[in-house]
């Protein structure tokens, strides 16, 4: 029985590709791929010369036993989707169950995750998380599915979504966890690379106000409930605007506006309010 690897690759930037993944490639008989057009570029790039096989969603089951085929032949296969990591939100989780099932032994060649890399950013210290991959597209589905959520105890979740539906998406995730926050990775390792993070109606307003932010694929990492710290809940907004005004010298104006910079987990609406609370006291 020949070996079967399933490959990560890069999610953007070719220079994350690791040295075994190019080794792998370099030693099978054939790259089981998503898209050969996508796989064969990525293999030209480091002057790997395979035979391409195409393995997409549509043909998991149907290429299933040609694959059994070659390896009951001897033959190494190595499988790669488009980016990242196969079978996490991408094909291969329904080849990779048959092949195990009879009896092959899968090899994993870790690497490229969107998943892993958006954790590793977001600065929530939890050690547990969902992963939800795409909600879909459907309002009601969504909503059903982010309710259901609200029954884990597991403090964080994390979602794909893409660039024309993130901000729908992310409204529906507000509505259903109000007090939320997010880390929301746009494009990660590529030309529009961004990270939005604070209180989730605070990110919603940022990615509406990009003109830029329909470009490239998206991971959200989202804390359902925040967690102010406990300092702060002694200290109202208010006071601590005034003290931005008595300590920095500047107008209430400025200091909320300085407030709205620095305290990512302060809703803006919060802190508005709380300017006009002192703006009546001052008059």
């Amino acid at each position: 029985m020949g070996d079967f690897y399933v490959v990560a690759t890069p999610i953007g930037n070719l220079g994350d590709i690791t040295k075994r993944a190019l080794e792998v490639f370099k030693s099978v008989d054939y790259v089981v791929a998503e898209d050969t057009r996508v796989t064969g570029q990525l293999l030209r790039c480091f002057e790997i010369n395979k035979k391409l096989i195409s393995c997409h969603k549509f043909s998991e089951h149907q290429k299933a036993d040609e694959i059994l085929s070659l390896l009951e032949q001897g033959f190494s296969l190595a499988y790669a989707t488009d980016a990242g990591t196969p079978s996490i939100s991408d094909p291969g989780a329904v080849l990779v169950g048959f092949l195990a099932n009879n009896g092959v032994d899968i090899i994993p060649v870790p690497g490229a995750s969107a998943v892993t890399a958006a954790l590793s950013v977001c600065g929530f210290n939890e050690n547990e998380f969902s992963f939800l991959g795409f909600l879909g597209r459907n309002k009601g589905d969504i909503t059903r599915r982010l309710e259901a959520e609200k029954t884990s105890a597991v403090p964080l979740f994390v979602i794909y979504e893409s660039p024309i539906r993130v901000i729908d998406t992310l409204r529906i995730v507000a509505q259903v966890f109000p007090d939320a926050q997010a880390v929301v990775c746009n494009d990660m390792t590529k030309k529009f690379e961004r990270v939005y993070r604070g209180d989730i109606d605070n990110v919603i307003a940022e990615l509406d106000a990009n003109e830029k932010s329909g470009k490239g694929e998206y991971v959200a990492v989202i804390r359902k409930n925040s967690k102010p710290n406990p300092d702060r809940e002694q200290q109202s907004i208010e006071s601590m605007l005034t003290d931005i005004m008595a300590k920095e010298g500047q107008t209430l104006t400025a200091a909320v506006k300085l407030l709205n910079a620095r305290e990512k987990e302060l809703k803006k609406r919060d802190i508005y309010d709380a300017s006009l609370r002192l703006k009546e006291l001052f008059e």
